[in-house]
């Protein structure tokens, strides 16, 4: 496969591939498409909890979907993660879809990246 990363859920596979997502059955087959703009970035990171998809671009970007109905349903059309100074490296959503949790690496002076060990809360309401 193409996909730079992939997620589960049911009978779908979401697909990280060609700057968008794409949801697939089990036989490869897209059933629909999640479409990103140049400013958001590609998607890096996907998570599924129940029937929601949280996704972190390389923009820094955090958007999330209701992946219950036939075509997904964005609850959060793309916030951008405010920390100028850090880059996502992990989103998780808890099974509700009402909070995102976020790790990042903090880039020094340099523009290096450094672990940073705090962990962000988005709050969706």
């Amino acid at each position: 496969t193409r996909a730079s990363t992939m997620a589960l859920c049911q009978d779908t596979l979401f697909a990280a591939v060609n700057g968008g997502i794409e949801l697939l059955n089990f036989g490869g087959v897209r059933k629909y498409s999640l479409p990103f703009n140049d400013v958001e970035g590609s998607p890096l990171y996907l998570d599924i909890f129940g029937d929601h998809l949280c996704v972190a671009t390389s923009g820094n970007y955090l958007k999330l979907w209701d992946v219950k109905p036939r075509e997904p349903k964005p609850q959060v059309p793309g916030r951008q993660f405010e920390d100028r100074n850090c880059v996502i490296k992990s989103v998780k959503v808890n099974c509700n879809g009402t909070k995102i949790s976020i790790l990042c690496n903090h880039l020094d002076e340099h523009g290096v990246a450094q672990a940073d060990h705090r962990v962000f809360v988005y709050d969706v309401e």
